[in-house]
């Protein structure tokens, strides 16, 4: 994913979190709700291979938690948790970091950002049936981050 793709998109979540700001009490967010996290996940190799005790994984799970339910407007969390549960979501983690991963570990280093959506009801659950997601990353120098874009699956 190019760095003008991810500029756009964090434009775009952006001009709907100000828009809903001055609309004062509306209650529809506009889709898609992107979701900037200034950190990467882990490899899957430092997950899986690496043997992370559950304690360390409990506590990167919930530091995503924290970080999700932190970006979020409450008009933006309402809108999510209403659509995940009146449907199917699609989720899309774009990671940029400094080196690119291997998709196996991407994906499987990905797996507390797709529990911590569970659990704060951006999706009801991380599962095939209720939600689609969808991995890519970007090699750009310096700090890595994430963005997490939500948008409902189209039927």
């Amino acid at each position: 994913m190019g760095r003008a793709l991810l500029r756009r998109l964090h434009a775009e979540s952006e001009g709907a979190s100000r828009e809903s700001d001055r609309e004062g009490a509306v209650m529809r967010a506009h889709w898609p709700i992107v979701v900037s996290i200034p950190r990467v996940p882990p490899s899957g190799n430092q997950i899986v291979k690496g043997r992370m005790h559950f304690h360390a994984y409990k506590d990167l799970r919930r530091t995503w938690e924290m970080e999700l339910a932190g970006q979020v407007t409450e008009v933006q969390r309402r809108r999510l948790r209403g659509a995940a549960s009146e449907g199917a979501m699609l989720v899309e983690i774009a990671v940029t970091r400094a080196r690119e991963l291997e998709d196996d570990n991407l994906v499987s280093g990905c797996k507390p950002v797709r529990d911590a959506c569970a659990n704060v009801g951006f999706v009801m659950s991380d599962g095939a049936v209720d939600a689609t997601f969808r991995y890519s990353q970007a090699k750009k120098p310096g700090r890595g981050f994430t963005l997490i874009t939500f948008r409902p699956r189209p039927a």
